[in-house]
C-alpha cells in the first residue's frame, strides 16, 4: 500500500519535472485513487515517467495512466507482489484475470462516468484502452483491489465484452484467440 510520504515525495518529483502545480485537493484525489499501489511500484512508475516522457507543462499523467502502469509493473514483477490468491488456469482470460479492451467515448454500461468522460472527441471513433476483470475466475484479485471503492463494480466475460456496444477487445490481448 502506498504511504502518504512516499506518494508526496514521488509526486513532487513528477510535478517538478513536468513544471506543474496541483492543489492539495487534487493531490488528495490522486492519492485516494492510487493508494492501493505498492510503494516500490509507485517509485518505479514515477521514475519511468520521468525517463520516458518529455517535460511538458501542459501534461501530467492521469490516474488511469498510473493504474495501467501499475498493471504493467505487476506483469514485470510477479515475484514482488504478495499474492493472497492462487493463480488458476482460466480458458476465458488465459489465466491473467483481466481482459485488455478498448471502449468508445460515450457511456458504456459497467464503467464509471469518469472513465467514459475521458473522451475528448465525442463525434468520431475515439477508442480508449483499459482493463476489465474476468468474470469467470478469481485471478482478477491479483491485479485489482478487492475491497473498498476501488473494487471493480463489474466483472466481464468474453461473451459480455463481445456483445457490449462501445466495447471491444484490444488487438494484442493474449487471451483473444482462446475461443
Amino acid at each position: 500500500m502506498l504511504t502518504r510520504t512516499n506518494f508526496t515525495n514521488c509526486m513532487n518529483r513528477l510535478l517538478a519535472f513536468f513544471g506543474k502545480r496541483l492543489t492539495d485537493q487534487q493531490l488528495d484525489i490522486y492519492y485516494t485513487k492510487l493508494r492501493f499501489v505498492a510503494d516500490e511500484a509507485f517509485e518505479e512508475i514515477c521514475d519511468e515517467l520521468i525517463e520516458n516522457t518529455k517535460p511538458n507543462p501542459s501534461y501530467l499523467p492521469s490516474i488511469q495512466s498510473f493504474r495501467e502502469a501499475w498493471v504493467e509493473w505487476l506483469d514485470r514483477h510477479p515475484d514482488k507482489y504478495a499474492r493472497e490468491y492462487e493463480e488458476t488456469w482460466c480458458p476465458e482470460c488465459g489465466g491473467r484475470g483481466y481482459f485488455e479492451v478498448e471502449y468508445r467515448s460515450r457511456r458504456v454500461k459497467g464503467f464509471s462516468e469518469r472513465q467514459t468522460a475521458l473522451a475528448r472527441d465525442s463525434g468520431g471513433e475515439a477508442w480508449y484502452d483499459t482493463i476489465v476483470p474476468c468474470g469467470r475466475c478469481e485471478n482478477w484479485k491479483r491485479t485489482f483491489p478487492t475491497q473498498g471503492k476501488l473494487r471493480p463494480r463489474k466483472r466481464w466475460t468474453r461473451e459480455e465484452i463481445e456483445k457490449a456496444e462501445g466495447l471491444r477487445f484490444k488487438n494484442n490481448h493474449p487471451g483473444r484467440e482462446l475461443r
